[in-house]
């Protein structure tokens, strides 16, 4: 073989004799410039010289197609272009070859010589080679003019016309009365009933959009098509959104679980906004309750509106809002002065009462604005700088929670703005500036008001004063059982005096010594204000308390205090609680007594993910119950008080690790009942099949993870719950976690898969699944106002929470085919093996642990 001038290499075989047998010749590099590699089966030209272009040895397309073809696919298979598949490629090579051969002998018997050429390699790679010309690296000047001319564009970023010419003829005001009277045929109306069922982050293609306009009156009378109807709204041309503003007007009325998904920023319309907050209004205040932490959040869409524009409601709700704000800015910034207008009114009602009652009350004031402006400034607060001259949602807010049944939602939504204005960021300021502006309406309200603000002053004391102490026990050396001596020797130091003082205080306030009183020339009213006068001067205690306001905390029982075993140790602080003196004279029902109540207090962990499961929980619950679903959930209470601490009520169970050898053993210990099946109460038992059905189906739709038998508790009413979710959304930290936790174990005290309590558990989490899937759009609604949160799992993805949500409802499923996953996911968690064997794992580490 010799290499030419050409860069073809001249292969010329020969005899013994040295005669010519035949010649071959190919170029040494590819028509794409690169050196060959690898084996290469030249076509021997017999009784001829090698030459170039005389003697080609690779085989031409056109003469030899199919051998071409066979030889093209052995050398890609050599050189690694095809994926090797070992059982396939036996039985394909071995075919390859037996048809190159009868190729070759059908073209008479063709002779072939093999060349291979070098692979070069560096650090174990393969190169290749390219063709460089000599000198092709000097630059030449540019005799002529470019190939490629650059011309500017004016009109590359303006819109198209035919498509604005479409927008404008499709939604022009002249087309109103036509399309007033539009009925969908049947294509168009499936089509319609689609898009309604999509999900609310789904997008709408520009066609539907023109579907949904082009039927809006139809559509006006289902009230769930509105928020699809305001997605197609181009809220950049005048015309339509006057059209469309309009015709909100006249549209069915929304619920206010569904108004909540105009409040999120996919809607930036202040008119919008004011419809929402409008029909937030209609709803009762344990409804709002369940959707403030939702509704705290939209605040910052709020706060980052355009200049207002005119509500709904029209000019009157606009200067309703302007009087409102003027009243709030005139009012004094020093919140131990109460207001000219606030204290005509006051005397105005209490003209009517006796002297004596006048004097004791205005003692009662006095106290009471002593107390609120002790160790405290002026509150005052500052319109955010970006915020709209309205601000619907939280005047409505405000208003609500000094309203006289507005105690539980003022006392939640100021926690849940110092958490906000805890985390905020240099944008958020807001937060803080909201609840200054709460403070502000409560001390400059009434006697209720202010007592309202002196308990929040109170609560906000406390809990600082509990986080010193942990922190401060924590951090000293000994054990656990030492530590625990210290917290309690702490406590003792802390809040003694108060809590024995404010039970003397109350016991001096009950009926019983009221009428003792009297007969001295006492009135019930005068002990009463005497009481609360006595109250004002205390430091911590008494308060509404943050979990249950219908109690008030009174003091602590220091000697049940203790900590758990945990790596940063929660403290266990039990509470002595007595009904508060509004609950007792709004009920009807005798008068309840004091009670403890214990709550476990958590520093360094943040609470706000558990916070946000047990809303959904209790919300899950609700739903299930307005359809006559009753799965005995228990939706325990959770309130964060700062970024890593909070309180979380704490029920009376045993983790299911204690007694997962026997659940039904336990169950008979709680409710023994031989003449009932399995030796348990009936009602046990319902109470253990159908919690377990509940939880299986609300842990799989919130994709809570990190489930293990040490965080599934059971009552001795045979409720089963779950505690502690720092994983959902299907994130997991174990190794091929099931859908759901459900084990052998807990099947069993059911009397196993054959039994009817099996089947019956079965029935209800069918139900429950197919029951919150019609509800699908008010749980993704509230999911899709947290986006912006600080949610860990949610601020992780906040682009994939929605559809991580969605996907565990299954919505593009028909109720038959749900029915045949859910009960897939339940066969499927049952035949798990290896949450079985991470659950022996665990309770392996625990016994070493103990």
């Amino acid at each position: 073989c010799t290499a030419s001038n050409s860069s073809s290499l001249i292969a010329t075989a020969i005899s013994h004799r040295r005669r010519p047998i035949g010649g071959s010749c190919v170029s040494v590099f590819s028509k794409r410039g690169q050196m060959r590699r690898g084996m290469y089966e030249l076509v021997v030209w017999p009784g001829q010289v090698a030459e170039p272009g005389v003697t080609p040895g690779k085989v031409g397309k056109t003469s030899y197609p199919e051998l071409s073809r066979l030889l093209k696919v052995r050398k890609r298979y050599s050189e690694g272009s095809i994926n090797k598949i070992d059982w396939q490629d036996q039985l394909a090579l071995k075919d390859l070859e037996v048809r190159i051969v009868a190729e070759k002998r059908r073209r008479g018997g063709l002779m072939f010589l093999n060349v291979t050429f070098q692979k070069f390699l560096l650090d174990s790679l393969e190169h290749s080679v390219v063709y460089f010309e000599r000198d092709a690296h000097r630059l030449l000047p540019q005799t002529g003019p470019a190939d490629l001319v650059v011309c500017p564009d004016p009109d590359i970023n303006a819109a198209n016309l035919s498509e604005e010419k479409h927008h404008a003829i499709e939604r022009g005001v002249s087309r109103g009365a036509f399309d007033r009277e539009r009925k969908p045929n049947a294509v168009e109306r499936d089509c319609l009933h689609a898009i309604m069922a999509y999900p609310p982050h789904r997008e709408i293609s520009m066609e539907e959009r023109d579907l949904v306009w082009k039927y809006r009156y139809y559509l006006s009378r289902y009230k769930r098509a509105l928020g699809k109807f305001l997605r197609c709204i181009d809220f950049t041309r005048p015309a339509e959104v006057q059209q469309a503003l309009g015709l909100i007007r006249h549209w069915q009325a929304l619920d206010s679980a569904e108004a909540l998904e105009l409040l999120s920023p996919d809607f930036p319309h202040p008119a919008v906004r004011h419809y929402a907050v409008s029909r937030l209004a209609k709803s009762p205040m344990d409804e709002l309750l369940l959707y403030l932490p939702q509704l705290v959040q939209a605040l910052r869409y709020e706060y980052q509106q355009p200049a207002s524009q005119p509500p709904i409601g029209g000019p009157a709700s606009s200067r309703k809002q302007q009087q409102q704000q003027q009243q709030e800015q005139s009012s004094s910034a020093d919140s131990s002065s109460i207001s000219s207008q606030q204290q005509q009114t006051f005397d105005a009602t209490t003209s009517q009462k006796s002297a004596t009652s006048n004097s004791s009350s205005s003692a009662v004031e006095h106290l009471l604005t002593e107390a609120l402006a002790e160790d405290e400034g002026p509150i005052s607060y500052r319109r955010h700088a970006g915020a709209a001259s309205d601000e619907p949602l939280t005047n409505f807010l405000i208003d609500h929670c000094c309203k006289r049944q507005g105690g539980r939602l003022a006392q939640l939504f100021y926690w849940y703005l110092t958490v906000e204005a805890e985390d905020a960021g240099e944008g958020e300021k807001f937060f803080g500036q909201v609840r200054n502006r709460l403070l502000q309406r409560l001390k400059n309200g009434n006697l209720d008001q202010r007592s309202l603000a002196l308990d929040l002053k109170r609560q906000d004391r406390f809990v600082a004063r509990l986080a010193t102490i942990l922190t401060a026990v924590n951090s000293e050396r000994g054990d656990r059982l030492k530590k625990e001596e210290l917290l309690r020797v702490r406590l003792d130091e802390e809040f003694p005096s108060a809590a024995a003082h404010a039970r003397r205080d109350s016991a001096s306030a009950s009926p019983t010594s009221a009428v003792a009183n009297a007969s001295v020339g006492k009135t019930v009213a005068e002990q009463q204000q005497q009481h609360q006068a006595k109250l004002a001067k205390q430091t911590f205690f008494p308060f509404q308390f943050m979990l249950d306001p219908s109690y008030r905390a009174v003091g602590l029982d220091s000697r049940s205090a203790g900590l758990f075993k945990s790596s940063r140790m929660p403290a266990r602080i039990k509470f002595l609680l007595e009904p508060a003196p509004q609950q007792q004279q709004q009920q009807k029902s005798p008068p309840r007594s004091a009670k403890a109540y214990t709550t476990i207090f958590k520093y360094g962990d943040d609470l706000r993910q558990d916070q946000l499961v047990m809303q959904m929980i209790e919300l899950m619950d609700r739903l299930l119950r307005q359809e006559n679903v009753d799965l005995r959930l228990t939706p325990y209470r959770v309130l964060a008080t700062g970024r890593e601490q909070g309180f979380v009520q704490c029920i009376d169970s045993v983790p299911l690790s204690s007694v997962q050898t026997s659940v039904l053993n336990y169950l008979r210990q709680c409710g023994s009942s031989p003449a009932s099946p399995y030796g348990v109460k009936s009602e046990v038992l319902e109470n253990y099949v159908r919690s377990c059905a509940g939880y299986c189906i609300v842990t799989y739709l919130l994709g809570v993870g990190d489930r293990h038998l040490d965080n599934l508790m059971l009552t001795r009413d045979g409720r089963l719950f779950h505690i502690d979710f720092g994983f959902i959304l299907g994130r997991d930290p174990k190794v091929m976690p099931p859908p759901m936790k459900l084990t052998d174990g807990m099947v069993a005290a059911m009397g196993g898969q054959d039994s009817q309590e099996f089947i019956a558990f079965l029935k209800h989490c069918d139900t429950a699944y197919k029951s919150l899937r019609r509800h699908a759009s008010v749980i993704v609604n509230l999911f899709s106002l947290m986006l912006d949160s600080s949610v860990p799992e949610i601020a992780m993805e906040p682009d994939k929470t929605l559809k991580k949500l969605t996907d565990r409802f299954c919505l593009h499923l028909t109720d038959e085919e749900a029915t045949q996953h859910i009960v897939k996911v339940i066969q499927d968690s049952l035949s798990a093996f290896m949450p079985q064997l991470i659950d022996t794992l665990h309770d392996w580490t625990q016994a070493m642990k103990r």
